[in-house]
């Protein structure tokens, strides 16, 4: 069972991070008012915000998976953690 949560926890990082990978050539690409979006402060800060989020996350699953594979206590307890905050 820890096998399964640890490799669904990894694959969903695995997932925002290669959707983050295009982000910020879309946001140059995508123009609004005649500028790309991603010239506006707004946006900048919400791709930096996904990006923080994402390295949060990816860590967080390393350290659950890590206690999950030493078959710790709190293993499952740090993987509902990190689905609660992914």
């Amino acid at each position: 069972m820890f096998d399964q949560t640890c490799r669904n926890l990894l694959t969903f990082c695995s997932f925002r991070s290669r959707i983050h990978c295009f982000l910020p050539v879309f946001a140059g690409e995508r123009r609004v008012f005649g500028a790309p979006i991603g010239d506006y402060q707004l946006t900048r800060w919400k791709l930096a915000r996904m990006a923080m989020l994402i390295q949060a996350s990816r860590q967080l699953s390393y350290e659950a998976a890590a206690a999950l594979d030493k078959h710790d206590q709190a293993g499952q307890f740090q993987a509902s953690l990190v689905k609660l905050f992914a």
